[in-house]
């Protein structure tokens, strides 16, 4: 499989799985961006699992250029090689 052929089949595969799971929509922390990336770190390190989607949702309406970003910090800094 292809690089590009792997990357549609995760995307398609992504959509399906939203599609199909009962996940409400997080509502935004009223907050601006640096609170936000900061109480999505701790919810994750705390695995409180609504303030990260609410954080998360907070990020993507103001700044959604840093959410990989973070997103990687956040795995190098809380989950490490675990």
């Amino acid at each position: 499989m292809w690089p590009e052929d792997l990357f549609e089949y995760i995307l398609a595969n992504l959509a399906d799985e939203i599609i199909t799971t009962d996940i409400e929509i997080a509502q935004p922390m009223p907050c601006d961006r640096w609170v936000a990336r900061s109480a999505l770190q701790k919810a994750i390190r705390r695995g409180e699992t609504e303030i990260a989607l609410s954080a998360l949702a907070s990020l993507l309406n103001q700044d959604p250029a840093t959410i990989w970003r973070h997103l990687g910090i956040i795995a190098i800094e809380d989950l490490g090689v675990a």
